[in-house]
């Protein structure tokens, strides 16, 4: 029977950017950046805007789940950038590998050409960009 401890190399983080789903009040919106499935629990975020580095965010600590962590960081912007659709991005060091991902304000959905109503036949089209599976 082997009874050496497993060894699990490096694994990097895959990152998923977190953004506002309703109406948020107020000056200030949250956005939020998700690392998962790395090893070791070490890992960095940072965030900027524009290329420029922002410090008024927090990261969590990783939370593990089986043999990798999760982690989470997050930040406040302003409402003014978030609606002007800066570009935010938030980046992770970790050994397994560094990843990042841009956070933009997506665009508004376009106002339907005829009003629709209960009980009519709807058609939704969804297009994906920079699809990847995991």
């Amino acid at each position: 029977v082997n009874t050496l401890p497993q060894v699990i190399s490096n694994i990097g983080p895959t990152v998923f950017p977190l953004i506002p789903c309703g109406s948020e009040s107020g000056d200030m919106v949250t956005l939020g950046c998700l690392a998962t499935g790395f090893n070791p629990s070490s890992l960095t975020f940072s965030w900027t805007k524009g290329g420029t580095a922002l410090t008024n965010f927090i990261q969590y600590p990783a939370a593990q789940k089986g043999n990798v962590y999760n982690g989470v960081s997050q930040i406040e912007v302003t409402r003014q950038d978030w609606n002007a659709r800066e570009n935010f991005q938030c980046a992770v060091i970790h050994a397994g590998g560094n990843a990042q991902t841009d956070i933009i304000n997506p665009r508004p959905l376009p106002t339907p050409k005829r009003p629709l109503t209960v009980r009519q036949n709807v058609c939704f089209l969804c297009h994906c960009i920079v699809f990847q599976s995991v």
